[in-house]
């Protein structure tokens, strides 16, 4: 078999500091072993088609989603922060393996898919006892700091002990004194592990409450290093009661101070330790453990047997309706088949064609249809097309249809029938822990491109509920200022704080486009608005002259007008790409009118939606325009520019190919951009 192991490593300059990483180079390696080849891609290869040849994918889940593809078989392994899952995600996999037994049982009793504990283990081909005299400390600590103080430091310090400290950003939070360097390699990492007499640990928050044991303690006992770490569920149990844990800064120093004079003691608990993850808890280990798991779906061919699987998530049916998915199935053709007739007996043909295409895609067995026209007057004869591919990113085998069948109706009839055919999407979560975690995951991003946070002052416009200042203070800045039209949403999240931090934060009731103040910032953020400005190039000329010199500007903004869901009414209407398909009249009647989604007022200006414009939000730029805007500034040094694609609906809107003149590739694919700027 053949696996494509799917990484959140932005980049592959930067490939050796993320732990992901190296997990996956040993996953990689035991695969081999084991007789099976696997591939590495990163973040920006998911998409790129070198899994086509692959049997499954194995997405080691980090801070970004993967998008599944039904033509392998899919596999999630979540080795850290459990919260920033949700379960539909979790959902769109085969086989789901978590880090946690006490986490799995949990989630197992909230999931259709199987779950299956697989904690994180070591390689004991780099993990093995060499010490060194040049690296030997009382105390070791090995992480980088990600701009927040770590629990076991905070309960430790100061120390009267030779403590040895390894990671980036801890200037920040300790004495320089105990800093070694902000780098070490992970090929001899062994030697740190080995030479120190006791080696600290801690977890995050979220991974010490869900029993998410950190691979620090795995690799360490491999070494032979004594651990003392705070306490997580299930730890004791796993590793035979080998691991030290405290409660408190009072029970760390006591315990620190009792094993470094009973070092005879610290060795007899180790070779327990050692025993037990030599044994059991190796990549060899949990590799078997996967084939176990994926190899009788490959050999069964589930990927090739997903018309259930795929109707459970198109249609995302109630659990006992999905036990009886081939009855369902049967019932959904038929009632599609009777819509088709209508639109045949009412509507022209030549919106009747495409539709016919959704439906074979959607729900054909055997293959996928197309139509060859034998003239302007009649519909044609089906021709069987080879089976689509699903997925984002892949290449549908569709006959390109003329301009001249598809340029007919497109009234709103025609938009309510294909509202019906399509299913809806997953729209963001605005509870208030999805906010918050997406909040997080800006601020890691960040963390990854090496923007310092602690001690700065931030500046967010179009700020909304405050989810990204509230959560900027835990990364360690001094002051966050948020500016939004609409002051109230902010003022709801504010008693979930600490009193003392609701003095750091400012909100000001203005606008986005044309703020004014006397100051400038360190950093100065923008989330989903750039999409609405009216005038772009104004909104960063005016942010450059908000920044201080080396200040940085993080822009992410999506869906772009002209991009699937760029008419940003998918809450209501599932059809992508209606701004290009559908005459403008006929959206706001079929919004404003039919469903009544939203009263005909623009909700920036007040002022009455006009029928010839139904997206008065939206500033309609293309794709070039903002990297023109981006790249050709001046004053401005491009840290990171990245465009987010979407290619899911290609087939679709292939289609159309007359309402596509005046559109390229990317203005149709990229649904997003992210963009870091640093002010020179």
């Amino acid at each position: 078999m053949k696996f494509s192991i799917k990484i959140c490593v932005p980049e592959w300059e930067v490939a050796q500091e993320w732990g992901d990483y190296h997990i996956a180079l040993a996953m990689k390696k035991y695969f081999y072993k084991l007789g099976h080849e696997a591939i590495i891609q990163i973040m920006p290869e998911w998409y790129n088609g070198d899994d086509a040849d692959c049997d499954a994918v194995i997405h080691l889940r980090g801070l970004n989603r993967y998008h599944v593809s039904l033509k392998h078989v899919n596999v999630v392994w979540n080795i850290s922060h459990p919260k920033m899952v949700s379960v539909e995600e979790y959902e769109d996999y085969d086989i789901v393996f978590v880090a946690s037994e006490f986490y799995a049982k949990n989630l197992d009793k909230r999931l259709r898919t199987m779950v299956v504990p697989l904690l994180q283990c070591t390689d004991p081909d780099l993990f093995y006892p060499e010490a060194t005299q040049e690296y030997s400390a009382d105390l070791l600590f090995v992480a980088n700091s990600r701009n927040i103080h770590r629990k076991v430091l905070k309960d430790l310090l100061p120390t009267e002990y030779y403590l040895k400290v390894w990671g980036n950003r801890w200037e920040q939070f300790i004495d320089q004194k105990y800093i070694q360097g902000q780098y070490f390699p992970n090929e001899k990492l062994r030697q740190l592990y080995s030479s120190c007499k006791i080696l600290l640990n801690d977890h995050w928050d979220d991974m010490r409450e869900n029993g998410f044991i950190s691979n620090r303690i795995f690799d360490a006992f491999a070494c032979k290093a004594f651990v003392i770490s705070d306490e997580v569920a299930g730890l004791q149990d796993i590793l035979q009661e080998s691991v030290i844990t405290y409660c408190g800064p009072e029970d760390l120093r006591g315990k620190i101070s009792y094993y470094l004079e009973n070092l005879d003691k610290c060795r007899e608990i180790v070779e327990v330790g050692y025993t037990e993850v030599i044994t059991r808890h190796t990549f060899r280990d949990r590799v078997a453990l996967i084939l176990d798991y994926v190899e009788p779906l490959v050999k069964g061919g589930l990927a090739k047997k997903r018309n259930g699987h795929q109707f459970q998530l198109m249609l995302k049916e109630k659990d006992d309706e999905i036990k009886y998915w081939k009855d369902a199935f049967k019932q959904k053709e038929m009632e599609l088949e009777r819509m088709i007739k209508e639109f045949q007996s009412s509507l022209s043909w030549r919106i009747t064609k495409p539709l016919r295409v959704v439906h074979s895609l959607i729900f054909s067995k055997k293959g996928n249809y197309s139509f060859s026209s034998r003239d302007d007057n009649s519909i044609g004869k089906i021709q069987t097309l080879p089976q689509v591919e699903d997925g984002i990113g892949e290449s549908h085998a569709l006959e390109e249809i003329s301009a001249r069948h598809v340029s007919g109706l497109f009234d709103i009839a025609a938009l309510r029938h294909l509202n019906k055919l399509f299913p809806p999407i997953e729209t963001p979560k605005y509870h208030k822990d999805a906010i918050f975690e997406r909040a997080r995951r800006r601020f890691e991003f960040l963390n990854s491109q090496q923007i310092q946070l602690h001690g700065k002052v931030l500046l967010e416009l179009g700020a909304g509920c405050g989810e990204n200042l509230i959560v900027s203070l835990q990364y360690g800045l001094n002051k966050a200022v948020g500016i939004d039209t609409k002051p109230n949403k902010f003022e709801q999240l504010l008693n979930d704080i600490p009193e003392e931090d609701r003095n750091l934060l400012e909100f000001l009731c203005a606008d986005a486009e044309n703020f004014s103040l006397n100051k400038q910032f360190d950093l100065i953020l923008s989330f989903n608005s750039f999409e609405h400005f009216s005038d772009p190039e104004s909104v960063v000329q005016n942010v450059y002259k908000h920044l201080l010199p080396g200040g940085v500007a993080y822009f992410e903004f999506a869906p772009l007008f002209y991009s699937p869901w760029g008419a940003h009414r998918y809450h209501v209407i599932h059809v992508p790409y209606i701004q290009i398909l559908f005459p403008n009249e006929v959206v706001y009647q079929f919004y404003y009118h039919v469903l009544k989604a939203r009263s005909p007022i623009n909700q920036y200006s007040g002022e009455p939606v006009s029928p010839t414009d139904p997206y008065p939000e939206m500033n309609k730029w293309k794709v070039w325009q903002f990297e023109q805007l981006f790249f050709e500034s001046d004053g401005w040094e491009v840290v990171y520019f990245r465009k987010i694609t979407d290619y899911r609906y290609k087939w679709f809107i292939s289609l159309f190919t007359g309402k596509l003149e005046q559109l390229t590739e990317e203005d149709l694919y990229v649904s997003g951009l992210r963009v870091v700027l640093r002010k020179k």
